[in-house]
């Protein structure tokens, strides 16, 4: 099988596999990052709210939680089963 390199359509399917390899192998790759940065953010606010209660009584309040770590949209999903 020959390719006709000098057919300009040929270029537009190799730059869209090639960008699509790159988005398909990138993306996973920066959400995976992005939970672990979340995830580690949580263990200090966590960390925080109980070095906050020793040393006043009280949790860090909704709204100052909510200005440390705005909330995901996984965080305000209700999973509910409707069987």
């Amino acid at each position: 099988m020959e390719i006709d390199w000098s057919d300009p359509g040929v270029y537009v399917a190799a730059a869209g596999a090639l960008i699509g390899v790159a988005v398909g192998i990138g993306v996973p790759i920066f959400m995976v990052r992005r939970d672990r940065f979340d995830e580690e953010r949580l263990e200090q606010i966590r960390a925080l709210n109980k070095a906050t209660f020793e040393a006043t009584g009280e949790y860090l309040t909704k709204d100052e939680i909510e200005k440390i770590r705005p909330p995901r949209w996984m965080d305000t999903r209700e999973f509910r089963d409707d069987d």
